[in-house]
């Protein structure tokens, strides 16, 4: 988690009018509150002294030479870090806790640190950024991506250099269904010809002709709905890690992949219906190609009757 921030020119200028030539900046975080207003003020930290400075203004400077027992609290709305000065409890400053309240409570250790005199090292924190310091709203979940401040197009280049070592897992179900496809098509493109090759001396009857056409259409049909729940339930999955934390998003990826699902339930089933209708079809062709027979009644003298 970062530390130190980087001062505007007019913020740097007025710290470098306050301090002393051999002062050294060890820390510099931002507060954001002031008089009840949203401000873009940053807190120095130097081996000497804070600086308090916004708008190209400081304004407040505490010696750590009279200050002690620093703590952060969580105030209505926002923290605050406090110190005692001469004895006496003082704000040095606030800030939204969501995206500071981690920082300050490490400069409670920084800052005593500094008190007792040990300035020979500056402190580090490993805990990863949870917030965009550009519009301070949250990252997606264990990434850096600020879906807010950067275009679609990047938020999803990131998400897929995410899925590196995932990416064939990922791809299966669309691998399969597209197979799935080819193999129902060409299954009906080689039924076809054997149809047509015992049919009639090589000519399609009429009969085999629909046959193969109604058939086919019905599984060309379910072969393109397994594919297209498939893509939904992918970008159902999709919706769902870029969601950010959004309640509607979250809703509509989950409504997504149910409604997929329930496709693919029923393109199963209707795969079952469409063997069904083509065994009918089949079996009412047969009946009408059968040849007829007529009962003759003869006579004793072999006279028909």
């Amino acid at each position: 988690m970062r530390l130190l921030f980087d001062l505007s020119s007019a913020d740097r200028a007025a710290y470098e009018a306050a301090a002393a030539p051999d002062e050294k900046i060890m820390y510099c975080l931002p507060f954001d509150c002031e008089y009840e207003k949203r401000v873009d003020g940053r807190m120095v930290f130097t081996d000497k002294a804070i600086y308090k400075i916004n708008r190209g203004e400081v304004q407040a400077r505490w010696d750590f030479s009279a200050l002690s027992d620093f703590s952060v609290e969580v105030l209505y709305g926002c923290g605050a870090f406090f110190a005692k000065e001469n004895g006496v409890s003082i704000r040095l400053c606030r800030f939204i806790s969501g995206r500071n309240l981690t920082r300050y409570s490490i400069m409670v250790e920084a800052c005593n640190a500094i008190a007792r005199g040990e300035t020979d090292k500056t402190m580090t924190s490993t805990e990863p950024e949870r917030y965009c310091q550009k519009c301070g709203r949250p990252f997606i979940v264990n990434t850096r991506i600020c879906p807010h401040c950067q275009s679609k197009r990047e938020v999803y280049g990131k998400l897929w250099g995410m899925t590196k070592g995932l990416r064939l897992m990922m791809l299966v179900p669309l691998i399969t269904a597209f197979i799935g496809m080819a193999i129902v098509l060409s299954a009906n493109v080689i039924m076809g010809a054997i149809r047509g090759a015992f049919a009639g001396g090589g000519e399609l009857t009429p009969n085999a002709d629909a046959n193969a056409l109604i058939t086919g259409t019905i599984q060309w049909v379910i072969a393109v709905a397994g594919v297209v729940a498939v893509i939904f339930v992918v970008g159902g999955g999709i919706l769902y890690i870029t969601s950010a934390g959004d309640s509607q998003k979250l809703q509509k990826a989950k409504n997504m992949i149910l409604y997929s699902l329930i496709g693919l339930v029923i393109v199963a089933l209707s795969e079952i219906i469409s063997g069904f209708i083509s065994s009918t079809i089949r079996n009412a062709n047969s009946d009408s190609n059968a040849p007829s027979t007529s009962l003759v009644i003869t006579n004793s003298k072999g006279e028909k009757q």
